[in-house]
């Protein structure tokens, strides 16, 4: 897949705050190219040439003050929640937020890597929610307009990047003097599982 292909993918798959209609199997489908368009792009070298799509993967490192996964209130450098009418494979309806911040990656061959987006997408799976996030789902739903009737109906799903965190990271690369980027300034970082 060429490189060009990510860009457009990740384009494709980032919206604003709300979508509608989406199948589980759709979903999943979408995962999948992610990931594919993930490995198809060539790893971040020291011959890569400024303003190719590159992959760079390492450990997260915040370099800018962390964002807090509004359900977990776990502090983060990229999140994305979604809360769901009905089950998260075959849902009718779904709401969305997400964020990311600036980090860095600290890649195997001592590389330190700067990632810079305000918007991600993300191709690995949700970690499991801690005993105190009702609350938080419930305020989230609230503020999307889910009427109280419906709350009983909505399943909740947050994907956070945390410190500490073995990541790929896709995007277009930037050189500044010494400094290395990974940026997302006009189509979305794709962050998945490493490979």
């Amino acid at each position: 897949m060429p490189a060009e292909a990510l860009v457009f993918i990740a384009a494709a798959l980032i919206s604003g705050a709300t979508f509608a209609r989406l199948r589980g199997r759709r979903r999943v489908d979408e995962r999948q190219q992610i990931i594919a368009a993930l490995r198809a792009t060539p790893r971040l070298a020291a011959t890569s040439a400024a303003g190719t799509n590159v992959v760079a993967i390492g450990i997260v490192r915040p370099v800018a003050p962390e964002v807090d996964g509004p359900f977990s209130g776990r502090p983060c450098v990229a999140y994305r929640a979604r809360a769901y009418r009905g089950s998260i494979e075959n849902h009718k309806q779904y709401w969305e937020q997400s964020a990311a911040v600036p980090f860095a990656l600290e890649c195997e061959d001592a590389t330190r890597v700067l990632i810079e987006s305000a918007h991600a997408v993300f191709a690995f799976p949700a970690l499991p929610l801690p005993p105190d996030a009702p609350e938080r789902c419930v305020e989230f739903a609230l503020a999307q307009g889910i009427t109280t009737k419906d709350l009983r109906r909505i399943t909740y799903e947050e994907l956070i990047v945390l410190e500490g965190m073995r990541v790929a990271v896709g995007g277009r690369l930037a050189r500044d003097g010494d400094v290395t980027k990974v940026v997302g300034d006009k189509s979305p970082i794709i962050i998945g599982v490493p490979f």
